[in-house]
């Protein structure tokens, strides 16, 4: 069920990606599509929330979680290697990083909505966390 879900996911995030020519809308299509996707296929939330509570006892669903934020942080990093590449990003920004802050955006987003539904505007959300990053993108770090 979850590698169902997670597939359905996958391709309407590229799908929604796609659209977009910048790199900065890239991102913030991934961050929106992403969210999205989780919201509407609740029982993908349902069972990666269920996956955290099994994961020191459980190898395998360790593993299959691990593989999880593995994918997303290397799509991630892919559409900010774009952007670098481009000229649109800074070159200082480790990828790296900068993709597991899209990343905890992303399900950090998800994971309130699923605690408390009402506690979060999910359009303005997704909208100020993919400002945020666009705009930390493109600025080299301080020292």
């Amino acid at each position: 069920m979850l590698d169902h879900a997670i597939e359905l996911i996958h391709e309407s995030t590229v799908a929604n990606v796609e659209q977009h020519q910048t790199a900065s809308d890239r991102v913030r299509a991934a961050i929106g599509a992403v969210v999205m996707g989780f919201l509407g296929k609740k029982e993908a939330g349902i069972v990666l929330i269920s996956f955290w509570s099994r994961i020191l006892v459980a190898p395998h669903i360790a593993d299959k979680n691990a593989g999880l934020y593995r994918r997303y942080r290397r799509q991630s990093a892919s559409l900010i290697d774009q952007g670098k590449a481009s000229g649109e990003f800074s070159q200082a920004i480790d990828t790296e990083v900068a993709a597991a802050i899209v990343v905890g955006i992303t399900i950090g987003i998800v994971t309130q909505v699923y605690f408390e539904e009402d506690a979060v505007d999910v359009t303005r959300a997704i909208k100020q966390g993919g400002d945020s990053v666009v705009s930390w993108l493109k600025s080299p770090p301080p020292p």
